[in-house]
């Protein structure tokens, strides 16, 4: 029951050592027997009793320091450690997703799929691989894109569920569109869910429940103003702080097991071939959280929305955590979701409409049709409780994709900068095809409204 991990870029690495670091302190503090579940699935005993857990991960990067800092942090941390099933080069991937997919995955190849083939070799069995990466630059996006397709290709029934980070909004690199484009075509075709990041969402969602801090723009240090006094460290929101908070809520609401709620109804039939229909009360996985929210193949980009309570009467704590999931919601629309509440539940949730929480029967509009419910008492590590919504909404993928897609279709439509990534393979017809993909996912997506 083991799900398999590949960490690919710089974010990737970053953001799956916090993913990992949560699951290991969360798997510390739970009970013995969901302990032993959420370490099976994720780890491995270490090299002798001594050694912390290992993760079930192979780690790519282009430059070594990446890879290197990745590996250092979670040796310092404690909790866990990475095994030598990592591989990184001499040189990035120029923030190109063509050089990444035609040139650094093809000479990486083998090497990447033996330190895969390493990891599975230590499972019982595969139930799922996860992905985490960016979309916006060289080694993430494009990589990860061959690296994605060769997967499916090797592993056609196991179930693969990514975690993508949109580039900021206000830009980071001038060919992060083309890259973003060309990735997302490769998550409609290959990937069966993917977790969409929006990091302009997360930064401002940070910013805002923080108290007013600053956003940390790309690249900007977080040390002491030049001539002025050192910011308070509340006051500034770096990557490193949006990465834990991403990494707490895919804990919550994908990668934790659930125990599916006796009163949402019948637990969703998977799919693939080596799953039965779940039992009521079953652990989930990642082919449930797949036909949970993603069950239409054209219809596979999902949003998460957490809120979390504060040490209060259970009771009170929940009104206010529903309340305040609702306020971050997108416009409600009929549409696959999957609510997790984690903690001291007052009564688990038969679905979003049966919430024995004094709430109104309304309160997430439309979306209590397509809903599931799980719950499970035990919460994140250092956390009193929380809820999680993962939704498969268009408005949420509509407003972060159809930017993206509109400013590659104007430098396509010019030219502009399409000589980098031609010179590394990349055909014009390659480039258009990708956009009508992405194209005719928003379409599809439009026609839910």
């Amino acid at each position: 029951m083991s799900v398999l991990t590949l960490q690919v870029g710089q974010c990737g690495n970053q953001l799956g050592h916090d993913v990992f670091d949560t699951l290991a302190a969360t798997a510390a503090a739970a009970p013995p027997a969901e302990q032993d579940k959420i370490r099976d699935m994720y780890f491995r005993a270490g090299a002798d009793a001594r050694k912390p857990l290992a993760a079930r991960a192979a780690l790519v990067d282009m430059e070594p320091k990446v890879v290197e800092r990745c590996v250092a942090r979670a040796r310092k941390g404690g909790r866990f450690e990475y095994t030598p099933s990592k591989l990184d080069k001499q040189e990035g991937s120029a923030n190109n997703w063509a050089f990444g997919y035609h040139v650094q995955a093809m000479a990486c190849l083998d090497k990447i799929l033996d330190n895969v083939h390493a990891e599975l070799e230590k499972m019982d069995a595969l139930r799922g691989v996860q992905l985490l990466h960016s979309v916006g630059g060289g080694t993430g996006s494009g990589v990860g894109s061959h690296v994605l397709e060769i997967l499916r290709d090797l592993h056609p029934r196991a179930p693969i569920v990514t975690t993508s980070v949109l580039p900021l909004r206000g830009g980071e690199v001038v060919t992060q569109h083309y890259n973003a484009v060309l990735t997302l075509a490769h998550l409609q075709r290959y990937a069966d869910a993917t977790v969409l990041i929006d990091n302009s969402r997360v930064m401002h969602h940070l910013a805002s429940s923080g108290g007013g801090g600053n956003v940390l723009a790309p690249g900007e240090a977080s040390g002491p103003p030049a001539g002025g006094a050192a910011k308070p460290a509340a006051a500034t929101i770096g990557f490193e702080e949006m990465n834990v908070t991403i990494a707490a809520d895919l804990a919550a609401g994908v990668l934790l097991p659930s125990r599916w709620d006796e009163g949402a109804g019948p637990a969703p039939s998977s799919g693939y071939p080596y799953a039965s229909v779940r039992a009521k009360g079953a652990v989930q996985l990642l082919h449930d959280f797949v036909d949970a929210v993603a069950p239409h193949p054209s219809l596979k980009f999902v949003s998460v929305y957490t809120a979390r309570g504060s040490a209060v009467d259970a009771t009170a704590r929940w009104n206010v955590v529903l309340r305040d999931l609702k306020r971050r919601l997108p416009t409600a629309t009929a549409s696959p979701s999957l609510l997790t509440l984690r903690g001291d539940v007052v009564k688990p949730v038969g679905g979003l409409s049966r919430i024995d929480l004094a709430c109104p029967a309304d309160l997430f509009g439309p979306l209590n049709k397509a809903a599931r419910g799980c719950a499970l008492k035990t919460p994140l590590c250092g956390q009193h409780g929380s809820a999680t919504l993962v939704a498969n909404s268009p408005h949420a993928v509509i407003d972060g994709v159809s930017g993206v897609v509109q400013r590659a279709a104007e430098m396509a439509g010019c030219g502009a900068y399409f000589h980098h990534f031609a010179r590394y393979g990349l055909e014009r017809d390659d480039c258009d095809a990708a956009l009508a993909t992405v194209e005719q996912m928003l379409k599809d997506y439009r026609g839910c409204l």
